[in-house]
C-alpha cells in the first residue's frame, strides 16, 4: 500500500488522516482518522502567545501520533500549522519545542496557501466547478479563528480576505458576558465586521456559495439536508433554534462535544450572513477536512497547470486598483521576461523566480498611485501588503524588494527589509533587481517603441542588440544609466546596440 499522512495542528483540535493513494483514480482512500481537541486558539486569540502546559499537550498528542504513524509504516508525511500557531508571538519558540520534543517538523501553512490548497481540491471535488465558476462562486470557510472568503469568477479568484470571526474568536472574546446577551452581542459584531469587510472588497453577486470548515458537515447532519446542500431556510431554522439555548442544551439536543456544541451558534450565523451576501439559496458542500485536502495536495493531486494564469490575472487586476501604466507594465514584464530566458546560463535562476520576476515587473511602479516621488518605496509598501492565492509570503516579500529596486539604491546590507533576507534569497533578490532595472530602462519613455531585442553572450560582455520603432534616447539614456547592477551583481558588462532596419 501507498500511505501517506496529514496532521493539521488547528485551533480548536489536532488532526491526522492516514490515507491510502490511489494513483489510478486520483483520488485518496482514508485509512484512518484521529482527532484530539486542544483549543490552541483559546491561547492565541486572547493572550497572544502559546501557554506551556498547552505547548505540552500538543507535544504529547504528536508523540502518540507518530507511534501510530510507525504502526502503518507511513514514511510519507506532513505536519501543518495554521492560524493558532501562524498568530501567536511565541511561534518560534513553540517550533523549535516541538521540533525537539517530538521530531515533528512543523510547516507552518499561511492562510494563502491554505486558500490555494482549499481552492483546488474543492475544485476537484465538485463536478460542475468549472461551469458553475462562471457565473461566480463565493467561497466561505468559518474557521474556529478566522473566516476565509473567495469570490471567484470563471478562472479567476477576483478577490480573497480573512476575517477573525470565527466561532471559537468569537467565544473568547465575549466569554465574560452572561450566556443569554451571547447571540445579540455576538451578531452585531460580525454585523460590523462584515460591513467594514463590504466597503473594502469588490461586490460581485455570486450565483453559488460553496461552504468549507470542520462544523459544516456537522450543520449538514443536524438539519437533515441532502444532495450535498444546505438550503438558506434550513440554516435559518437551525438558527432560530439554537439562539436562546445555552450551550450545554446544545450539546444535549444535538448529541454533540462540547467543543463543537459552543461554536455551533456563531458558526451558523456566519453562513447565514455571507450566503445572504449571493444569489444563491443554499450552501453546497463537499465533506472535505482541511487534512484530506492537504493529502490531496501531498500525493499530488492538486497541481493545477492553469494556476499561474489565475494569479496573473489577479494580479492585474491588483494593478488595476493602483491605477497603473498598463501598457508599460505589460511591456516591463514581457521585455524582462526576454531577458531573463536569454541570460540563464549566467543567473541560473530557477522558473519559480522567472514568475516572480514578471510579477515584479508588472506591479514595479504602483507606488505612483502613492506619490511620484520616490514611488519605488511605496511600492515596497503596497506590494508587501497584497495577500494573493498562490503566493507565499516569502514570495511576496522577493517580489516587493524586487520592485523597491528597480530604481535608484541598489539593495544594501543596511536596509532592514533586505537585512532579514537569507543569503540566497539577497542573491535572489539582487539578480532580480539587475533584470528589472534593465527592461524597465528599455520602455523609459513608457511608449513602448522597443520593435526587437536579441542577446549575445560574447566572451567579455554581453552585447543587447535592440531595434527601437521610433528615437529611443530616453531608453538608451537610461539603460546606461541601470546597467550598473548588472556589472556589480553579474561580473560582467552590457553594451546596448541599436540597429536599424
Amino acid at each position: 500500500m501507498s500511505l501517506l499522512a496529514a496532521i493539521d495542528i488547528g485551533a480548536n483540535a489536532i488532526r491526522m488522516m492516514i490515507g491510502e493513494k490511489k494513483t489510478d483514480k486520483k483520488n485518496i482512500q482514508v485509512v484512518e482518522k484521529l482527532v484530539h481537541p486542544l483549543r490552541i486558539g483559546k491561547d492565541t486569540f486572547i493572550k497572544g502567545f502559546i501557554s506551556p502546559q498547552t505547548l505540552n499537550e500538543v507535544i504529547q498528542t504528536l508523540k502518540g501520533f507518530r507511534l501510530k504513524l510507525e504502526e502503518y509504516d507511513v514514511k510519507n508525511f506532513i505536519v501543518v500549522g495554521t492560524s493558532a500557531i501562524r498568530e501567536a508571538n511565541n511561534k518560534d519558540f513553540f517550533l523549535e519545542q516541538l521540533r525537539i520534543k517530538s521530531g515533528f517538523q512543523v510547516k507552518i501553512i499561511e492562510r494563502t496557501e491554505e486558500e490555494r490548497i482549499i481552492f483546488l481540491a474543492l475544485k476537484k471535488q465538485v463536478s460542475n466547478f468549472d461551469s458553475i465558476a462562471k457565473k461566480g462562486i463565493l467561497l466561505a470557510k468559518v474557521g474556529s479563528g478566522n473566516v476565509e472568503i473567495s469570490l471567484m469568477k470563471s478562472d479567476e479568484i477576483l478577490f480573497s480576505r480573512s476575517i477573525p470571526i470565527g466561532g471559537l474568536r468569537m467565544r473568547e472574546n465575549f466569554k465574560n458576558v452572561p450566556e443569554k446577551d451571547f447571540a445579540d452581542l455576538m451578531e452585531k459584531y460580525i454585523e460590523s465586521d462584515i460591513k467594514m469587510f463590504l466597503q473594502n472588497s469588490p461586490i460581485v453577486k455570486a450565483n453559488y456559495f460553496i461552504g468549507a470548515g470542520t462544523l459544516l458537515k456537522t450543520i449538514y447532519d443536524i438539519t437533515g439536508s441532502k444532495k450535498k446542500s444546505i438550503q438558506a431556510e434550513d440554516l435559518g431554522i437551525l438558527y432560530k433554534k439554537i439562539k436562546n439555548l445555552s450551550i450545554s442544551q446544545i450539546a444535549e439536543k444535538y448529541a454533540l462535544p462540547f467543543e463543537y456544541a459552543d461554536l455551533l451558534l456563531p458558526t451558523v450565523f456566519t453562513y447565514q450572513k455571507f450566503l445572504s451576501l449571493t444569489k444563491a439559496d443554499k450552501i453546497l458542500f463537499e465533506n472535505l477536512s482541511f487534512s484530506e485536502s492537504l493529502l490531496m495536495e501531498k500525493a499530488g493531486f492538486l497541481k493545477d497547470r492553469f494556476f499561474s494564469r489565475k494569479i496573473w490575472k489577479s494580479a492585474v487586476r491588483i494593478g488595476e486598483k493602483y491605477h497603473f501604466d498598463r501598457k508599460h507594465a505589460m511591456e516591463v514584464s514581457k521585455i524582462a521576461l526576454k531577458i531573463f530566458d536569454e541570460l540563464k546560463p549566467i543567473h541560473n535562476l530557477n522558473p519559480r523566480c522567472r514568475f516572480l520576476l514578471k510579477l515584479a515587473a508588472l506591479w514595479h511602479d504602483i507606488g505612483f498611485f502613492i506619490q511620484n516621488s520616490e514611488h519605488h518605496k511605496h511600492s515596497f509598501y503596497l506590494i508587501s501588503n497584497i495577500e494573493l492565492a498562490g503566493l507565499s509570503r516569502k514570495d511576496i516579500q522577493i517580489i516587493a524588494l524586487t520592485a523597491r529596486y528597480h530604481r535608484k539604491s541598489p539593495p544594501h546590507k543596511y536596509h532592514p527589509e533586505y537585512q532579514i533576507l537569507n543569503s540566497r534569497e539577497k542573491v535572489m533578490v539582487s539578480k532580480l533587481s539587475a533584470l528589472l532595472r534593465i527592461a524597465d530602462a528599455l520602455d523609459r519613455s513608457h511608449s513602448q517603441i522597443l520593435k526587437k531585442i536579441n542577446i549575445v553572450l560574447q566572451k567579455k560582455q554581453i552585447d543587447v542588440i535592440v531595434n527601437f520603432k521610433e528615437d529611443g534616447w530616453l531608453e538608451k539614456t537610461y539603460f546606461q544609466k541601470k546597467k550598473d547592477l548588472f556589472l556589480r551583481i553579474f561580473g560582467i558588462d552590457l553594451e546596448l546596440i541599436e540597429v536599424f532596419e
